[in-house]
């Protein structure tokens, strides 16, 4: 359950992860814990962080990125149905996993899916792009505060 624009530090992890209240200053804040803030884990809030392979907190394997809201869009227009079934009978097997919002609790699991994109929205508050399925229910242009914890999944950079 990656907080939006952080890397791979172990805040992600679905075991028991310390939370903080305190905003980073910084693009690797330094911990694990996860940030409970309902803006954003980053103070001030910053852009670019997951734009392509080699966004500066990519959390994806080299040669991958998280795809933007289009790729996400696309994805889910092919789908047979616009709801958790279509998720997991595409040929990615998206799940239910549930998400993290302003605790290291996840909660949701089994009723709704969150996986993140690298699209970010302007705005004050800023607030990224993202893909949210429930068991009736789809939306391929949600957003949400980049402290939210959803999922990532990484595709192939071509």
């Amino acid at each position: 359950m990656f907080q939006w624009g952080r890397l791979d530090d172990g805040h992600q992890n679905r075991g028991m992860v310390g939370t903080t209240g305190t905003r980073s200053t910084t693009d690797i804040p330094g911990h694990n814990r996860f940030i409970t803030n309902n803006i954003d884990w980053r103070n001030p809030q910053k852009d670019g962080l997951w734009q392509g392979a080699i966004g500066i907190n990519n959390p994806c394997p080299a040669g991958f990125r998280l795809p933007t809201i289009i790729e996400w869009q696309l994805e889910s227009a092919s789908w047979s149905t616009s709801n958790a079934d279509g998720a997991f009978n595409s040929p990615l097997k998206l799940t239910l996993a549930g998400d993290r919002y302003q605790s290291s609790t996840i909660l949701g699991v089994g009723e709704r899916g969150n996986y993140w994109s690298n699209t970010t929205l302007t705005g004050n508050p800023k607030l990224s792009k993202k893909m949210y399925f429930e068991n009736s229910f789809m939306n391929s242009d949600s957003s949400d505060y980049r402290s939210f914890g959803a999922c990532v999944r990484c595709i192939l950079d071509e």
